[in-house]
């Protein structure tokens, strides 16, 4: 395999990274169709079921359920190619309680060393990757013996440079910023901090933090003072392990890049999506591009004093030439900012609610036509800012620069960096003719500024690109990854629509039993567009809150959180915590508290509450859920969603607005049972469950509950 590799890069020289590394994993993968024996063999199969035995030994608490094991052989059988050798993929929804963190770590990491494969597991939330590392991952470590290394792979910008910070401990600052910049060095000088922003205690406030955090043109390994870095021992870490715990945006950055950057390569590796319910929505949030018009043409002028600065150090003729390319063609996108903002004026009339949004795929021709003529132009400056930062670095090491000032300069140039490659990004998109992939354009006003934005509608066919042919081996996985009881809607989302077998599709039920659970479901409840609908809500919480209650309510938006606490504030009811008070984790904090206190506690709070938080036991025995979370097009990227849907003859409630329902609806029914031990009520107060045709659908999804049709006085 290795010989084969190195024959693909000896005849695939002037080739793009990404295109490299598509045509190298084509090769490999047409070979080990055609010569690999990997199967699941019964040493495979020996050496899992030790590891769970070993880990069930080893903790006595440790349960054993049936639907573990079903995933974990799913998983197994996936990974050596048994259920489909040319793709290996599999889908797995897992209910709450089945253990699938455990089940995926203890089928995949021994087959990933058999294999000589490294195992990545991408998480959409910092508390699922902290739990993997913290909990989970040590324990699977000890079943096993120790024979693997893991770690945890973060962006460049959420480490620190040492040298960054050092600098600021020496500079006059106020004095709040001095105390927490003084915290930081001192911690540092004395090993108890590595540097990254999510193990400090406390949050460290942007403005401080951007000014000390890691960037790819001063903070580089060749610089002697960087290789020490924490970035740079974070990423000597992912070398030297064999399991990496990840996220879905850091994950999806890497794979536009060509792969193998900040992870490993991904022929190479044996991927675990979990939480993969948000990997659509990740994938579009990280292909979203934003040119801001006025910050744009302020930051061009910056870059003229950086040029006019450097001037004064540098007068080789590589640099001239440098330094001319920059200005010509800052002086050319300087006039592209005035025409788009001149196209806003123009035109202000038509901005409804801030925002100028135009048809999916068409974007007006006095644009793309901008778009298509000045992108040329943006991508000379990219190469000449690349040509600048090698300038520095190589002045650096004939010392006609101080390292210092070079690092000051470099880390500036890695800002203007960034802003031509988001220019050159939004005007690739814009100038694209109509394909595959449509795109939703806009601008959108702030307060100070005025936005060309560009996002992509359907990335299913960049996730097919860019993933799932990408790997030995992908396993996606979650609690919600179905919608109305089928995959469905995540196939069509993330471009396996047809692709996979019913095998390769697989439905792992929850072990609770959810008959312990009543579902309440009151009839001839006011609609919830009437004036009526809050005050009976309220009523109905005020009629089962009592002295042992641990309620949740759950709202489709803030406004109905303001009204219920204003309502429920004027009555018996007592120990009121909403959602905006405090951050999100004092609210809980101070609810959890009261009801260690003994004393009766109502969260109300929005649907977004409905996924990641816990609230086991006695924390919660009562759930009201006074809407269906149907969410509401406002914004412009679902706005031109359904606009192309519609365009394809298609209809958008059926195939985009219900699943997401569907989908939002178990969640937020899910916090009510978190241990098979946890019982309760669950309220649906949203009269259409009944009488809407699809409610019927809605309710079928759910669990088991024990369902309780009742007259609401």
């Amino acid at each position: 395999m290795l010989l084969l590799t190195k024959i693909i890069h000896q005849n695939l020289i002037l080739v793009d990274n990404y295109r490299l590394s598509m045509i190298k994993h084509q090769i490999i993968s047409f070979y080990l169709v055609i010569y690999s024996e990997i199967m699941l063999t019964s040493q495979h199969k020996k050496l899992i079921k030790d590891g769970y035995r070993q880990l069930k030994s080893q903790n006595p608490r440790f349960i054993s359920r049936v639907e573990q094991k079903q995933l974990i052989a799913a998983i197994s059988r996936n990974i050596a190619g048994d259920i489909d050798r040319q793709q290996r993929i599999l889908l797995a929804e897992s209910g709450t309680g089945t253990g699938k963190s455990l089940a995926y770590l203890l089928a995949a990491i021994p087959l990933a060393r058999l294999f000589h494969k490294k195992l990545i597991v991408s998480t959409a939330t910092v508390a699922l990757q902290q739990q993997l590392i913290q909990h989970e991952l040590p324990l699977v470590h000890q079943a096993y013996q120790g024979n693997f290394q893991f770690t945890l792979a973060k962006g460049r910008r959420r480490y620190c440079c040492w040298h960054k910070l050092k600098r600021l401990s020496l500079s006059t600052l106020n004095t709040k910023q001095s105390l927490i910049i003084g915290q930081l060095w001192h911690a540092h000088q004395n090993n108890q901090w590595q540097g990254d922003r999510d193990s400090w205690p406390t949050p460290i406030p942007n403005d401080i933090w951007q000014r000390i955090q890691s960037d790819s043109s001063s903070c580089q390994a060749q610089l002697p003072r960087h290789r020490h870095c924490p970035f740079t021992k974070a990423r000597q870490q992912i070398q030297k392990s064999q399991v990496i715990v990840t996220n879905h945006s850091l994950l999806i950055t890497d794979l536009e890049h060509g792969g193998g950057i900040a992870l490993p390569e991904p022929d190479d590796c044996i991927l675990i999506i979990d939480e993969a319910h948000l990997l659509a929505d990740i994938t579009r949030e990280m292909s979203l591009y934003q040119l801001p018009l006025h910050r744009t043409k302020t930051q061009f002028a910056e870059l003229i004093l950086l040029i006019k600065t450097v001037n004064q150090k540098l007068t080789s003729g590589g640099f001239i030439n440098t330094r001319l390319q920059c200005l010509d063609a800052i002086a050319e996108l300087t006039k592209l900012i005035g025409k788009f903002k001149d196209y806003t004026m123009l035109h202000s009339s038509q901005f409804n609610e801030n925002i100028l949004r135009f048809s999916p795929g068409k974007l007006p021709k006095t644009l793309s036509d901008l778009a298509h003529n000045y992108l040329p132009t943006s991508q000379r400056l990219c190469r000449a800012l690349d040509q600048l930062a090698g300038q520095l670095q190589e002045a650096t090491g004939d010392g006609q620069i101080r390292e210092a000032q070079a690092e000051n300069w470099l880390s500036h140039v890695g800002q203007f960096q960034l802003l031509a490659e988001n220019l050159q990004n939004t005007l690739y998109h814009c100038q694209r003719e109509n394909d595959q992939t449509p795109y939703a354009y806009w601008f959108e006003k702030s307060e100070k500024s005025t936005y060309l934005c560009t996002s992509p509608l359907d990335v299913g066919a960049k996730l097919q690109a860019i993933l799932w042919e990408r790997f030995f081996s992908v396993a996606a996985l979650s609690a919600t990854l179905s919608a109305l009881g089928r995959f469905d809607y995540f196939l069509w989302q993330t471009g396996l629509k047809n692709r996979l077998n019913q095998e390769q599709q697989l439905l792992i039920p929850s072990p609770f039993n959810y008959k312990n659970v009543t579902l309440n479901i009151p009839h001839k409840f006011p609609e919830p567009d009437s004036d009526q609908f809050i005050i009976q809500t309220s009523l109905y919480i005020q009629r089962y809150y009592h002295k042992t209650s641990a309620m949740l309510v759950l709202c489709t938006s803030y406004v109905f959180v303001e009204q219920l606490r204003s309502l429920l504030a004027k009555t018996h009811c007592a120990n009121i915590f909403c959602q905006g008070e405090v951050s999100n984790q004092r609210l809980l904090e101070r609810y959890r508290t009261t009801i260690d206190q003994k004393q009766p506690a109502l969260l109300i709070a929005t649907t977004g509450f409905g996924e990641g938080i816990d609230l086991p036991g006695d924390y919660l025995n009562h759930l009201v859920i006074p809407r269906l979370p149907f969410s509401v097009p406002s914004d412009p990227v679902t706005q031109s969603y359904v606009e192309l849907i519609e365009s394809r003859g298609q209809n958008p409630f059926l195939q985009l607005t219900l699943p997401q329902t569907s989908r939002k609806l178990i969640q937020c029914c899910g916090r009510l049972m978190r241990k098979e031990s946890d019982s309760g009520v669950i309220s649906i107060l949203d009269p259409r469950i009944i009488t809407r045709r699809y409610g019927k659908q809605l309710l079928n999804a759910l669990p088991n509950y024990q369902i309780n049709y009742f007259h609401c006085e």
